[in-house]
């Protein structure tokens, strides 16, 4: 009888292959888009977010920033980070999950909001304090959104 004779098998690692989640114990823990820190998982009433320990930033899941939205989950539970004056670059940004390129985008009914999108898993990634302007209309946007119908 005759064994088969053993393939060599090479694997090459290209230089712009995305990073692994970093691993840490039985959880994958996702890196900051901004500045490649590691973001811990925050639990908020039923919500899981995730948010940067450097620069604060929050990354929500699919649909999970408008369910908290409507949820009237206050930011105060965690957008805690004070907004920074200069603002992180979003041009580069990867997805923390599917490591594809984030989009950035105006909020439609606050577009001086702009959260980075990702078309591939839906996700969103925003900046320290963000979150909390999103979840107020100042009077002037009021009146902006009324005059709008």
């Amino acid at each position: 009888m005759t064994t088969p004779s053993a393939e060599r098998v090479s694997f090459t690692i290209m230089a712009d292959a995305p990073k692994p989640l970093l691993n840490t114990g039985d959880t994958f823990q996702l890196e900051c888009p901004f500045d490649g820190h590691a973001m811990e998982s925050l639990k908020a009433r039923n919500f899981t977010i995730d948010r940067c320990t450097k620069c604060g930033s929050l990354w929500f899941d699919m649909a999970e920033m408008q369910r908290m939205i409507a949820h009237n989950l206050p930011p105060s539970d965690f957008d805690t980070f004070p907004p920074h004056a200069k603002r992180q670059r979003s041009d580069n940004c990867k997805c923390p999950r599917d490591h594809t390129n984030l989009k950035p985008t105006p909020d439609p009914k606050q577009p001086q909001v702009e959260y980075l999108a990702c078309d591939t898993c839906g996700g969103m990634l925003l900046r320290a304090g963000d979150f909390s302007d999103l979840t107020k209309f100042t009077l002037a946007e009021r009146v902006k959104s009324f005059f709008k119908m």
